[in-house]
C-alpha cells in the first residue's frame, strides 16, 4: 500500500528545506559592554548576617511565611538603602503570603525597569537557608546601589510561595507589562556549597527561553566572577529541553508571559540539600551576588534591544539556528510519511475495506490514557494528588509509598477501558473484522501521521523528535510483516525513550520517581490539555500497532504451509545421461 515514487518524490522538499537552515544560522550577539567592578560594592559577610536575622524573624512567625515579622523586617532594610518599599499581602487557598518590593526611579523616565526577585523562602527540604540567603543577598544588592544613579527604574522583589507553584513569582507577574521591564534576573541558592552547575538557568515551561543577548551578558559576568562558565548545554540537550520543555525556577513564570527573564543560581537547576546558614558557601555567594550585580549594570547601559524578546533557537559555541529553521525541516520530513500515509489510507478505502470504521478503532485506543488523564486532574481538584501548576523541583514533592498506591490504583481503575471499550466499540461498528485486516493499518498510520502534524503545529521542536516513529510506524503499520514490524515499532521508540531518560539524569530521579513526579505535572496541569490529547492519541496509535501485528503473526502461525515445490530438473524426467546436471559434457568417445 506504500508507493516508493510518491515516498521519493515527497523527500526532495526536505532536501531543500535543510538548505534554508543551514543558511540562516547567524552569529551569536555579543554581550552587553561590561559594566561596574563590584568587587568591594557586595559583601557577603553582611549578607550571611542579615540571612540569620531573616531565619530568626521567621522563627518567630512559627512556620513558613506564615506571619508579618519578616516581610517588615525586608521592607524596612529596602526602605533605608534608598528604595521605595511595599508590601503586597495576597491569599492562595488558605495561605496568607507576602511580596516584598523595593522600587528606585531611574533618570530616564521613558526606560524600562531592570527587576531582581529572589524567594524568601525556597522549594525543596533546603529552602528554609537558601531562601533566607537569597533575600539577603538582595537586601545587599540594594545597599550596594544605594547612592548611585542609574538609568532605568531598578525594582528589588522578594517573593513569597514558591512550594505553593511558584505563587508569588505568579503574582508579580501579572502585574507586570512586558514592554515595560528589560529583564527579570531571579537569584536561587547563590550560596549552595558542593559542586557548582550551570549557574545560568535560561529554560522556560515552553518552547522559548532568554534571549542570546541576555544569556551572553548573564554568562559573561559570570565568567568574570569564576573565570569558568560551567554547566553549558550542549545543542541535541537543548534541542531536547526546548521540544519537551521543563523550566523550574521563577524565570520560568515570567518567560511564560513573554517577559525577559533569567536565573542565577548556585546549586544548578535543582534546589540544594538541606542546609543551616552557617554551611552555606561565602565565597560562592560573593561571586554570584557579584556577577548579579554586573549584570543589572550592564542593564542599565544600552539595554536589550526591543526586538529580542524570548525567543526559539539553538546557540553553539560561535553561532545560533533559529528556531523556525529547525520547524522548517521538521514539517518537511513529516511531508513523506504524511503523503504515503494518506495514499495509503486512499487505496485501502477504494477497495472497500471499511476503513472509517477502522479509524474510531485505532481512537477507542486512546480511552485509557485519557481516563488516566482525566482522573489525574480529578485526584489534584480533590487535594489528593498534590500536582504542579507551575515546574516544580522533584524534591519539593518525592515519591511515598501512599503516591505508589495511588498509581497502581490509577492503572487497575483505567485498565477495564482499553479491555471494554474497544471491545464494545468492534460489537457496534460493522465492517471490522481482525486487526490483520489492511484497513487497521493503514487507520494506523494515518492517525500517527495527523497526530504529529498537529503536534507539530503546537511545538515543531516535538515533533522533529517524533519524525523516526512517524516513518517507522507507518511502514509497519501498512508495508512490513509481524517481525519486520515489530523491529520497526521498537526502533521508533528509541528518540521518545532518549527523552525520558535525559530528564532522568537531568533531574536525578530513578524510574518510579520519574513516574510520579510525571504524574504531578499531569495532575496540576503543566502538560496543557491540546498536548495531553494528542500524548494520549500517539500512544493509543502505537499500542493499535501492537495489536495490528500481533493479529499478524497470529494469521500467519495457523495458515497452512505453502506446498513444496517439485524439485527441478533438466531435460526428460526420465533422463540421466550427460546433461542431466547441466552443461556437462559427455565422456564418450565420438
Amino acid at each position: 500500500m506504500i508507493e516508493p515514487r510518491i515516498y521519493r518524490a515527497a523527500l526532495l522538499p526536505a532536501l531543500l528545506a535543510v538548505l534554508v537552515a543551514m543558511f540562516s544560522v547567524e552569529s551569536r550577539p555579543a554581550a552587553l559592554p561590561r559594566g561596574l567592578a563590584a568587587d568591594e560594592l557586595f559583601d557577603p559577610s553582611r549578607a550571611l548576617e542579615e540571612a540569620e536575622e531573616i531565619t530568626a524573624a521567621r522563627g518567630e512567625e512559627g512556620g513558613e511565611a506564615v506571619g508579618t515579622a519578616s516581610p517588615r523586617l525586608v521592607a524596612e532594610s529596602l526602605a533605608t538603602s534608598g528604595f521605595e518599599s511595599r508590601i503586597d499581602n495576597f491569599e492562595v487557598g488558605d495561605r496568607k503570603l507576602a511580596n516584598v518590593s523595593g522600587r528606585r526611579a531611574g533618570t530616564v523616565a521613558s526606560e524600562s525597569q531592570i527587576v531582581v526577585v529572589a524567594n524568601r523562602y525556597g522549594a525543596g527540604p533546603g529552602g528554609a537557608p537558601t531562601g533566607a540567603a537569597d533575600t539577603a543577598a538582595l537586601l545587599e544588592l540594594a545597599r550596594a546601589l544605594q547612592g548611585r544613579a542609574s538609568r532605568r527604574t531598578v525594582t528589588l522583589v522578594s517573593l513569597d510561595g514558591a512550594r505553593l507553584d511558584e505563587a508569588g513569582a505568579r503574582r508579580l507577574a501579572e502585574t507586570l507589562d512586558p514592554r515595560s521591564v528589560e529583564a527579570v534576573l531571579a537569584i536561587s541558592a547563590l550560596g549552595a556549597p558542593g559542586d557548582l552547575d550551570a549557574p545560568i538557568v535560561p529554560w522556560s515551561n515552553g518552547p522559548t527561553r532568554s534571549s542570546p543577548r541576555l544569556a551572553r551578558t548573564a554568562g559573561d559576568a559570570v565568567r568574570q566572577e569564576l573565570g569558568t562558565l560551567p554547566g553549558q548545554e550542549t545543542v541535541p540537550g537543548q534541542l531536547l529541553r526546548l521540544s519537551f520543555p521543563l523550566g523550574i525556577g521563577p524565570q520560568g513564570v515570567f518567560l511564560d508571559r513573554e517577559i525577559q527573564a533569567i536565573r542565577f543560581s548556585g546549586s544548578g537547576e535543582l534546589p540544594p540539600g538541606e542546609r543551616s546558614v552557617t554551611e552555606l558557601d561565602r565565597r560562592r555567594l560573593g561571586e554570584l551576588g557579584r556577577a548579579v550585580l554586573r549584570t543589572v549594570s550592564a542593564l542599565d547601559g544600552p539595554g536589550l534591544s526591543s526586538d529580542e524578546p524570548p525567543g526559539t533557537y539553538l546557540a553553539g559555541a560561535r553561532q545560533l539556528v533559529p528556531g523556525w529553521a529547525v520547524a522548517l525541516v521538521a514539517f518537511a520530513l513529516l511531508v513523506p510519511a504524511v503523503v504515503t500515509a494518506a495514499d495509503g489510507f486512499a487505496r485501502v478505502g477504494r477497495r472497500r475495506r471499511g476503513v472509517g470504521a477502522w479509524i474510531l478503532w485505532v481512537l477507542a485506543g486512546a480511552l485509557p490514557f485519557a481516563a488516566a488523564y482525566g482522573l489525574l486532574r480529578l485526584l489534584d481538584l480533590v487535594g489528593l494528588i498534590p500536582g504542579f501548576g507551575v515546574a516544580g523541583p522533584p524534591s519539593a514533592e518525592p515519591p511515598t509509598a501512599w503516591s505508589l498506591v495511588l498509581l497502581a490504583a490509577i492503572v487497575l481503575a483505567v485498565a477495564p477501558t482499553w479491555l471494554f471499550g474497544r471491545r464494545g466499540l468492534v460489537r457496534r461498528l460493522h465492517g471490522l473484522s481482525r486487526p490483520s485486516d489492511p484497513g487497521a493499518g493503514a487507520a494506523v498510520a494515518l492517525v500517527v501521521c495527523i497526530c504529529v502534524l498537529a503536534l507539530w503545529w503546537v511545538n515543531p521542536l516535538a515533533a522533529l523528535f517524533l519524525v523516526p516513529a512517524v516513518h517507522l510506524w507507518s511502514g509497519a503499520a501498512v508495508a512490513a510483516g509481524s517481525r519486520p514490524g515489530l523491529v520497526l515499532a521498537m526502533v521508533g521508540l528509541v528518540l521518545p525513550l532518549t527523552v525520558a531518560v535525559f530528564w532522568l539524569q537531568r533531574l536525578s530521579l530513578g524510574p518510579v520517581e520519574g513516574l510520579w513526579y510525571g504524574a504531578l505535572l499531569v495532575a496540576g496541569g503543566q502538560v496543557k490539555p491540546l498536548g495531553a490529547l494528542l500524548g494520549c492519541l500517539l500512544l493509543g496509535a502505537f499500542f493499535s500497532l501492537l495489536a495490528v501485528l500481533s493479529a499478524r503473526a497470529g494469521e500467519a502461525a495457523s495458515a497452512p504451509p505453502p506446498p513444496r515445490a517439485p524439485p527441478r530438473t533438466r531435460g526428460p524426467l526420465t533422463y540421466a545421461g550427460p546433461g542431466s546436471l547441466g552443461g556437462t559434457r559427455s565422456a564418450l568417445r565420438r
